[in-house]
């Protein structure tokens, strides 16, 4: 199993309960662990300042989950788009600070 990916946060428990909303994230381990995986991908959020390039979060509907992270406080980077390999995809930016690819599969 792969290494989970570090987020820095300025709250995991709010982080946890943000990122569980809009990528139907699904929090393993104990609250205070920060422990969440987005589809396949598994993160541990920390409360501290990271740089962090993009992730890739894998999504049912790639226009539900850009519209509900820009409702909770995030923004659009780019909106969804078709890829050149026919992928449904956009690029946002949470609340956190942290930019995601949201990708549908």
């Amino acid at each position: 199993m792969r290494k989970a990916d570090i987020i820095g946060v300025p709250d995991v428990p709010m982080a946890r309960a943000f990122y569980t909303e809009v990528f139907d994230a699904k929090p393993s381990g104990s609250k205070a662990a920060g422990l969440i995986a987005i589809g396949t991908d598994r993160y541990r959020l920390v409360v501290r300042k990271l740089e962090t390039p993009a992730l890739c979060a894998r999504v049912a509907d790639v226009d539900v989950c850009c519209a509900r992270i820009a409702t909770r406080g995030g923004r659009i980077l780019a909106p969804p788009h078709l890829t050149a390999d026919g992928r449904r995809e956009g690029r946002v930016m949470d609340p956190f600070g942290q930019s995601w690819i949201v990708s549908a599969g």
